[in-house]
Parts: structure tokens; sequence; C-alpha cells
């Protein structure tokens, strides 16, 4: 897997993210609630705008396909359910980016965080699936979004815990990320692409006694069907 984006928001405080340059991948573009206060890097963290919606910024580099995985690191310093972030996926590009993607959100509670995959189609949102953690909304979690065709998957921490079958949004590639609230931070996002699965029949990439083993086994095939 390859690296795309990644972004470990190591900048001066106060800086807004459109104005932050990312480790890898290109520049961020403010395309959700673009006249509020947008996302800023605080103690090389990614914060939240001053209110509750959210304030989406998407990368300008393409994934190269639309299957991707997208992680990121989240702390919410509060219980008020106003406390949400988010990652995107498949998203078109350009300010049209708002209304089209799959997104995995993470939103404060009492005592517990809820997470939610969501399709959103023409600015109309679909809520394919929930999970509720037990840890405490400051509890630091990756949180990771995986597209694999038709399949999408939210892990928490390395673990899965909503899954789908829903496709849409096929060929769309960039991804994105929003936050909500000054006490929403996020840190080390990453997104990375998915190789394509190996050719049984492509000898290009085997090493020498993986390729002659191969073709001995397919004679062996050969001789035994004969």
């Amino acid at each position: 897997m390859a690296t795309k984006v990644s972004d470990t928001f190591t900048d001066t405080n106060v800086t807004n993210l459109q104005n932050h340059t990312p480790d890898v991948g290109g520049t961020w573009t403010f395309t959700v609630n673009p006249g509020g206060t947008p996302s800023n890097i605080q103690n090389n963290e990614l914060y939240g705008g001053s209110y509750g919606s959210l304030y989406q910024h998407t990368n300008g580099a393409a994934v190269g396909d639309d299957d991707m995985d997208i992680t990121c690191d989240t702390r919410l310093h509060s219980t008020e359910s106003t406390r949400r972030m988010a990652v995107a996926g498949r998203l078109p590009g350009g300010t049209s980016g708002s209304s089209n993607y799959y997104r995995s959100m993470r939103t404060a509670g009492s005592g517990q965080s809820t997470y939610d995959l969501v399709k959103r189609v023409s600015s109309v949102e679909t809520n394919l699936g929930s999970y509720v953690d037990g840890n405490a909304a400051s509890t630091s979690q990756v949180m990771k979004l995986e597209i694999r065709a038709a399949a999408k998957k939210v892990f928490v921490e390395g673990t899965e815990r909503i899954s789908s079958t829903d496709e849409n949004l096929v060929g769309n590639q960039y991804v994105a990320i929003a936050t909500s609230r000054e006490l929403a931070r996020m840190d080390n996002f990453l997104v990375e692409d998915v190789p394509p699965a190996a050719d049984p029949n492509d000898f290009s990439r085997r090493q020498p006694r993986e390729d002659w083993l191969l073709r001995t086994n397919r004679v062996a095939e050969h001789l035994v069907s004969a």
C-alpha cells in the first residue's frame, strides 16, 4: 500500500488548515461551512472550529482509485454531542465534495462515544451503521474507514465495528477530514491506496525460485490430468 495523504498537523499554533501544508498530499480546501471558523492547528493537533457544525476540508490529492484506507487518531475533550470528528472517502474533489462521500464519524457522549458510518449523496445522508463505544469520549482512539468496492467498514482501535455492503459514488478518488468545536482533536491522518490483487499469471514480480516452483506445479498438474 502506498501513502497518498499524510498529515501530522505539525505547524504554528492557530494556523488554519487550508493554510497548512500536509506531510504528503495536496492542499486542504475548506468545502463545508466555509463561512464559519475553520479547523486550525493547536499543539500539533487539528482542532475543530468554534461552533457545532462540522467543518470539512477536502485534500487536493487524488488517491488513484476509489478503494482506500483512511486512518486518524481521535480525541473528544467534552461529553457534548456537538463535539464530533470525521474522515471521509470517495469524494469527487473540488467544492462539490461537500455533497458526496462515505464518512466515518465519532461523536461525544456521556461516558462513551458513538461511531457512525454515513453515506451522503446529493446532500442526502443515510446512516449505514452505528457502534457505541463504552470508553470515555476523552479516550484517544484510532478510527479507520476502509473502502473495498461494495464493502465499507469502520474500525476502532483495530477492531471492525461497523460494516456495510452499500455501493455508490464509484470512481471518486478524494478524501476529507472534518471537525466540530475546539475540543474535538485529530492527529496522524493517513490515506493509503489499495494495491490490485495479484495476477497468478504475472511472473514479472516473482523471484526466480518462486517462478520455477509455480511452473513445475503447473507441469505436474498437466501430467496428472493428461
